[in-house]
């Protein structure tokens, strides 16, 4: 796959953001939701009750805005994720989650920043990392930014190793 680098994530994004809600943006969620129909409900469910809505908006917001971003940049089409190779990437994240976590429960930032240093799409994530904890901390109660990242990080392995 091509490396996405921070300026093709942040062009899709502002795409993304200046889309008519209704005329674009909810048929691009929904064609989202008919072609990764398991991404989709882990980005509805991850985070249950401990996010509010607005934080599962960014988590689902940005997740659809990682999707696009591979799905315009990819030299190939991205292959449906299917609920074994989505609990398989999160049984390979399940180590590295028990290493971000606090004494408080909450995930290290800066350990899962470090943490995708090798990622094959890490300037996309990094700078995916930046606009949550810069443009986005209004919607997410501090205590919540690191697992969205994660599990933001865990939609982005999917999409690489699909």
């Amino acid at each position: 796959m091509k490396v996405i680098t921070a300026d093709d994530f942040l062009e899709v994004l502002n795409h993304l953001e200046t889309m008519d809600p209704e005329e674009e943006l909810e048929p691009l969620i929904d064609r989202f939701g008919e072609e990764q129909p398991f991404l989709a409900a882990y980005l509805d469910e991850m985070g249950g009750e401990d996010l509010n809505d607005d934080e599962h908006e960014v988590l689902f917001f940005f997740g659809v805005a990682l999707w696009h971003a591979v799905e315009k940049y990819a030299e190939e089409p991205i292959a449906e994720i299917t609920e074994a190779h989505l609990d398989n990437i999160q049984e390979k994240n399940e180590a590295l989650l028990e290493q971000l976590s606090t004494e408080q429960g909450d995930i290290s930032i800066d350990a899962l920043t470090a943490s995708i240093a090798e990622h094959p799409q890490h300037e996309l994530l990094v700078e995916l990392f930046d606009v949550i904890k810069e443009e986005e901390a209004e919607f997410i109660r501090p205590k919540n930014v690191g697992e969205i990242l994660f599990f933001l990080k865990i939609t982005m392995d999917c999409l690489v190793h699909s």
